[in-house]
């Protein structure tokens, strides 16, 4: 390109004046797959050295649907201890999710503070309601971005091949094995605190019916060391906990680099999560936004920013603006950076600023060639939508066509029967 231009014009600056073309280039920051390191290093929850302080709460699901009309299992996680419990219910709605909660407060009280993803049983009021009232922190995690509530995702890992395999037979009798292996997981050892969960809980060893035999000599030694050993097991836990999870951030790490900082009014995209049928070839990143509120580790709000892509013919040259309605100003001279939309960052990585950039050459837009260049892309809108409309239309007919065919042909067979 710099060549080309060479060969006709002299600008000054021409090599800076290209590059700032090229890394301004919104389609290309839109599609283009970024090769660098993820921004932003990983910020590990501050765990305390108590039990049923921090619940992980989620559903996994939907499972075959069982005798009882089960379809889902809500998993509770400590994030202490690590000790899970699994409840079989029948859909991911606020009323299950609250009734296994209030079946857990019966028992264990009240945990400081719950973290959930967005789903609609835990964005519900009902659910709000009662945290508020229970007194209960209530925080849910960025969209896209499971590892905020990593401890319960492990434990679906894990529950998904296992339950498979025990209902092969029958796979609507999963249910069945669900107490089973709560039991086992939480009399298993953990790698994180290098205790078993119910160990960290209760302070003892879970009894099982192959130490039975064990019991007189196990609770004579316990209980004399209870009080004594359950302090020293959690006080050993909380130094297991944060070595993994020093661990874990040195290892994350090594693959990001420190996120830039933004502010508001920035102007950002975010990148695509989300990949279905037919998404292939839809832009990688979505936006603009404007960032509305800052908010601490990298977190930001943001708002849609309503933009048209204005293509300026100058001579040989062709160079794509942002046009902005909101602000009626070109927005250019972007930085290639990224944003922290999620704890790391990597998802946003385009801001611009509200000066124009300054060419050697002026560029002259009148209104009345941008009115009509926006008109011009509104109707090739409509005009998609409406083919869109009857492409759907002739599917549902001849859906229609085929059902009436086939009910004609029965008809047709059971009165020659």
């Amino acid at each position: 390109m710099e060549g080309v231009v060479k060969q006709e014009f002299f600008i000054p600056n021409l090599s800076k004046q290209v590059q700032n073309v090229i890394v301004n280039c919104v389609p290309c920051i839109l599609t283009n797959k970024k090769s660098r390191k993820k921004d932003g290093f990983l910020n590990p929850i501050s765990k305390e050295d108590v039990p049923l302080s921090t619940y992980h709460v989620d559903f996994i699901g939907p499972l075959p649907s069982t005798n009882k009309k089960y379809q889902h299992i809500l998993t509770i996680v400590d994030a202490f201890t690590k000790f899970t419990w699994l409840y079989p219910v029948r859909s991911t709605s606020a009323e299950d999710a609250l009734d296994k909660l209030k079946v857990q407060q019966k028992t264990f009280g009240n945990p400081k503070r719950i973290i959930t993803d967005r789903g609609s049983a835990f964005t519900s009021k009902a659910f709000g309601d009662y945290c508020t009232n229970e007194n209960i922190q209530h925080f849910q995690i960025t969209t896209g971005v499971p590892r905020e509530n990593g401890q319960v995702e492990r434990i679906h890992r894990t529950l998904i091949p296992v339950l498979t395999k025990l209902s092969i037979a029958d796979s609507t009798k999963w249910f069945k094995f669900v107490d089973p292996l709560q039991r086992i997981l939480n009399s298993t050892f953990n790698r994180s605190t290098k205790w078993s969960p119910f160990e960290l809980l209760i302070g003892v060893t879970m009894r099982n019916k192959e130490d039975l035999h064990l019991r007189d000599l196990l609770m004579e030694e316990m209980m004399e060391e209870l009080q004594e050993q359950r302090d020293e097991l959690r006080q050993d836990a909380k130094k297991n906990i944060q070595k993994i999870q020093a661990e874990n951030k040195r290892t994350y790490d090594r693959k990001c680099r420190n996120a830039p900082s933004y502010q508001r009014g920035d102007l950002v995209v975010i990148q695509r999560t989300q990949f279905g049928t037919g998404l292939k070839l839809r832009p990688r990143f979505l936006g603009p936004y404007r960032i509305v509120k800052v908010k601490p580790r990298n977190r930001y709000d943001l708002e849609k920013v309503e933009e048209t892509l204005v293509r300026v013919d100058v001579g040989l040259n062709q160079r794509e603006i942002e046009f902005s309605h909101a602000a009626n100003t070109y927005l250019s001279k972007a930085q290639l950076k990224t944003l922290a939309n999620d704890q790391t960052s990597e998802q946003v990585i385009f801001r611009g600023t509200r000066t124009r950039t300054k060419f050697s050459f002026s560029l002259k837009m009148y209104a009345e060639e941008v009115k009509k260049w926006l008109k011009d892309a509104d109707d090739e809108e409509q005009r998609q939508r409406e083919l869109l409309l009857n492409q759907l239309q002739q599917e549902q007919l001849i859906q229609r066509n085929l059902s009436e065919e086939y009910l004609q042909d029965l008809h047709n067979r059971t009165f020659t029967v």
